[in-house]
């Protein structure tokens, strides 16, 4: 049997990974378990290992938390077989999460909700240091589930950042495809980066499937649980796995309190007429803006282009008709999108799908209105005024109905993205 230090007798290898081992190892002097972490200098040795390796060592001795493994020892290898580096850790005895997953096991609401709490709660206390501890790399592999008695446990700290700089991002690349966020492909982490991981690894539980080979809309992972669920704790993963970090919940704290208050919807209902009515208030506001100053420079170009009616549009009859026809129609659309808003107000978290549809309604609705007046207006022979204003309407209602789609996509839902919290 192979002893390492003349103190750690070799059991048997727990993982393999590019120049890195993990051993389980019995240690004479306490007569007690160890995890024995080598990094090999061989032909996968990379510098950038070494700096991880070295942060992990740094991290688990800075840290004394029960749900994360205690630092013990470290020391040089330095044999004719092998050199590198050797980190000494408490042994956790509990089967990872990946393990249950590889056996078949499913997860249901309960208890992945068990396993979500626990995480945040580790994640409140690394995230609420000074500077703030970034795990970067939670995955069920990472996560240890003790059966007796039912306790989580987080592991693999050697991807673990601080964030120091004034921007408080990182710029390393670490992570794991289908459990780290968008953000962190391109070197940056927060300790939102982690909260998303947790919401994956959480919907990995609940799909038994990998989330990298779960479909995806607008990098918004689509997922149905194989065990009922409640709807509540389905928005609460669909905030969490935001792809924009700012979208997702503020803190690990946030995440759990809403996670611990399934009465949270109540609270948006109180909430919700006065946002409405704001949001109602200014949805007609600025879709009236738009629309009229667009009707108006619409006018004026059809003239300068000279088409049919152009002498009557530019005159003060064809001015104050562009002008009540910008207001109506931007009142009409505001009133519209501010409708969508009040019928599907928790939506309002899902900002894409919420603009998309006020988008495609109100420009539907406004383009079918603006057909109807068209082919409406009587055209009478012995009145080439009335023809002339018949087809001075048609560059309103195209510049309108393009107005519309600005004032929704630009104006508005950005007034919704800046209040909505």
């Amino acid at each position: 049997m192979d002893t390492l230090h003349d103190r750690y007798e070799i059991r048997h290898q727990l993982g393999k990974k590019a120049g890195r081992q993990t051993l389980l190892a019995f240690d004479r002097e306490t007569q007690q378990l160890v995890i024995l972490k080598l990094l090999t200098f061989n032909a996968d040795f990379a510098w950038d290992d070494l700096k991880q390796f070295e942060r992990e060592i740094e991290t688990l001795k800075s840290l004394n938390h029960p749900a994360i493994p205690t630092y013990l020892d470290s020391f040089e290898l330095n044999s004719s077989t092998q050199k590198g580096f050797v980190l000494v850790q408490s042994y956790l005895e509990a089967p990872s999460l990946e393990e249950h997953l590889q056996a078949g096991r499913e997860f249901g609401e309960i208890e992945v909700k068990h396993i979500v709490k626990s995480l945040l709660e580790i994640l409140r206390d690394l995230h609420d240091r000074h500077p703030p501890l970034i795990h970067r790399d939670i995955k069920p592999s990472n996560i240890l589930l003790a059966s007796s008695p039912k306790r989580i446990y987080l592991i693999d700290f050697g991807s673990v950042q601080t964030l120091v700089n004034q921007a408080g991002k990182t710029v390393t690349v670490v992570g794991t495809y289908g459990y780290m966020p968008p953000e962190q492909f391109g070197g940056i982490s927060t300790p939102a980066s982690d909260l998303y991981s947790v919401g994956m690894t959480a919907i990995a539980l609940l799909t038994g499937t990998h989330p990298a080979d779960l479909p995806q809309d607008n990098l918004r992972i689509q997922f149905t649980p194989r065990s009922p669920m409640t709807q509540s704790f389905m928005d609460w993963l669909q905030q969490i796995t935001e792809p924009h970090p700012s979208q997702r919940f503020i803190s690990a704290e946030h995440a759990l309190n809403a996670l611990n208050a399934p009465i949270e919807r109540s609270t948006f209902r109180e909430t919700a007429p006065n946002f409405l009515r704001d949001a109602l208030v200014h949805s007609v506001g600025m879709s009236i803006k738009a629309t009229t100053g667009a009707v108006i420079i619409g006018s004026v170009l059809a003239t300068l282009w000279g088409g049919p009616g152009g002498f009557i549009i530019v005159g003060t009859f064809g001015f104050v008709t562009s002008v009540i026809w910008g207001i109506a129609v931007g009142a009409l659309n505001g009133l519209i999108v501010g409708t969508i808003s009040r019928l599907k107000f928790y939506s309002l978290r899902n900002l894409v799908n919420h603009q998309t549809t006020a988008a495609v309604v109100s420009v539907l609705s406004i383009s079918t209105i603006g057909v109807l007046a068209f082919i409406s207006q009587p055209v009478n022979d012995y009145s080439h005024y009335m023809a002339d204003f018949r087809w001075s309407t048609l560059p309103a209602i195209i510049v309108t109905t393009i107005a519309v789609q600005f004032s929704n996509y630009r104006l508005i839902q950005r007034w919704y993205r800046r209040e909505w919290k």
